[in-house]
């Protein structure tokens, strides 16, 4: 039975990118939490299909996540990762633009920011499908709907090992 964590958060930053042997990763950093504690993921994307999810998301954009728990042995530490399985934006594609905007032009990592979310900050719990304004029927990334250059069925698709993950992550973590 494998395992699942599910976590609705905020990107604490922008998606970063990393290269090994010619395949492309993604990693982000979701802080989830309450008023009286914040937890803080660092979060892996293997699969090519979530290259985009750095045009979708920027700092402060509101996330639910699904990933597999991955643990590995480094220096006689046992180091935990998560994995991104699938993911859900929770904001509509105007208020990803506001947010966008702001970022770029109040861009000072010097001064934090403490300003309260605005009303329309999150979108209400309905049916309402917000994602076609991104171009897409629904979330289900098992469908390639993310018009990669090369389609998950492609036959140039590069299929990233558990090996080579765990090869990623023990050289990331030694960063």
């Amino acid at each position: 039975m494998e395992n699942q964590v599910n976590l609705i958060g905020r990107l604490t930053n922008f998606v970063s990118f990393k290269s090994s042997n010619n395949k492309h990763y993604i990693y982000f950093n979701l802080a989830v939490g309450n008023n009286s504690k914040t937890d803080f993921f660092t979060i892996f994307g293997f699969n090519e299909k979530f290259l985009k999810l750095a045009e979708w998301v920027t700092k402060g954009s509101p996330l639910a996540v699904r990933c597999k728990l991955k643990s590995f042995v480094k220096n006689n530490k046992r180091e935990l990762t998560l994995i991104l399985e699938d993911f859900k934006l929770l904001e509509t594609k105007k208020q990803f633009e506001k947010r966008k905007e702001k970022n770029f032009e109040t861009l000072n990592f010097s001064q934090p920011n403490f300003d309260k979310p605005e009303d329309d900050d999150l979108i209400p719990n309905n049916d309402t499908n917000i994602f076609e304004e991104f171009g897409f029927d629904s979330w289900d990334l098992s469908q390639d709907q993310t018009n990669l250059d090369q389609p998950s069925d492609s036959k140039n698709h590069i299929e990233v090992t558990k090996e080579e993950q765990l090869n990623f992550l023990e050289d990331f973590v030694a960063e």
